[in-house]
């Protein structure tokens, strides 16, 4: 099977793209080789992932984002964990707030919105599914999400809000994706009751 890549993305904070996404990995997970990496500074993926509330630099995808011909990919996974005990199948590459500061930097590189492409490349098909946490912004986070999936879900609540971020995400994909790029819209009621992973 090749590698699919799915990212979860939308400008509107609070829509549940987080919650979809650790919980679309904990399923897939199931049956198949799931890889999270957290694009977010806010590193709630990270944080529920790992049980970890604070990460070392060199251990986060600020560090690839930082050093993207010196830092692997590769050297940042770590198995997923809950409760201290290993998720089988499913494995993370963390993020903090440190990678606000990063993405600030490399804003003047070149080829920044593949930095992430081509680091996926050395995974090959390592694992079955690649599942991106994205900011709610256009960050090149984003950017580099879009520019590395195969599908874009855009989970939106049923807030009129969430909708005003569809329009400019999908402007991006346009001018990003060399074909129109797949997305799918994923209504989504966010329940606060609920725990993250059941």
């Amino acid at each position: 099977m090749k590698t699919k890549s799915i990212s979860a993305a939308n400008q509107k904070g609070g829509v549940g793209k987080t919650t979809t996404l650790v919980n679309l990995g904990a399923e897939l997970a199931r049956k198949r080789k799931v890889l999270v990496i957290d694009l977010d500074p806010q590193g709630n993926c990270s944080k529920t992932l790992t049980g970890q509330r604070d990460f070392k630099f060199e251990e986060t995808v600020a560090a690839l984002f930082d050093k993207p011909k010196v830092v692997s990919i590769v050297d940042l996974i770590q198995p997923a964990k809950l409760n201290g005990n290993s998720i089988e199948n499913l494995y993370v590459v963390p993020a903090d707030v440190q990678l606000s500061r990063v993405i600030e930097t490399s804003l003047t590189k070149i080829n920044r919105e593949r930095i992430l492409e081509k680091q996926l490349v050395k995974l090959g098909d390592t694992y079955d599914f690649i599942l991106l946490d994205t900011p709610p912004n256009l960050s090149l986070t984003t950017l580099n999400a879009i520019q590395a999936s195969d599908l874009i879900l855009i989970p939106v609540d049923s807030g009129a809000f969430s909708l005003d971020g569809i329009s400019p995400l999908l402007e991006a994909v346009s001018e990003i994706k060399d074909d129109e790029g797949n997305y799918l819209i994923l209504r989504n009621e966010v329940d606060l009751r609920n725990t993250i992973i059941n």
